[in-house]
């Protein structure tokens, strides 16, 4: 474990409170830009609805605006909630070299299932939008 610098803990408690106040801002937010501008969905698409759904506790609306919205979702969670300990203990968590590789293993899964939605999506051969989208 890594002692932090009171500059280190700062900046996570920071952080922290930025995920929770975008967060609470996404129900604020419009429909995607991205989509609004060219007519395709980005590769997140339906990801600010779902996140909104979740944080309504809506969890059946989050699946179906966007399914792996919630999985990013709880991996910002997981993340912020080690930020806090670590800006609360004044030092770094000693993470075991098997769970770094689980871990990036886990999100680049979690980014090519993401990035295979969107093509499918694109091509509609599955996910298709939700009623009243």
């Amino acid at each position: 474990m890594i002692p932090l610098s009171a500059r280190a803990r700062i900046d996570r408690v920071l952080w922290v409170l930025a995920i929770i106040g975008a967060c609470a801002g996404v129900r604020l937010l419009p429909e995607c830009q991205f989509l609004s501008m060219t007519g395709l969905p980005c590769p997140m698409c339906g990801g600010t609805r779902s996140a909104a759904c979740l944080l309504q506790g809506d969890v059946t609306g989050a699946w179906n605006w966007n399914p792996w919205a919630i999985a990013w979702v709880a991996l910002a969670a997981a993340v912020a909630a080690a930020w806090m300990l670590e800006a609360a203990m004044g030092r770094t968590l000693a993470y075991p070299t098997w769970w770094r590789r689980a871990s990036f293993f886990a999100v680049c899964l979690l980014a090519s299932l993401t990035a295979a939605m969107w093509v499918a999506r694109l091509t509609g051969f599955a996910f298709p939008w939700p009623t009243g989208a």
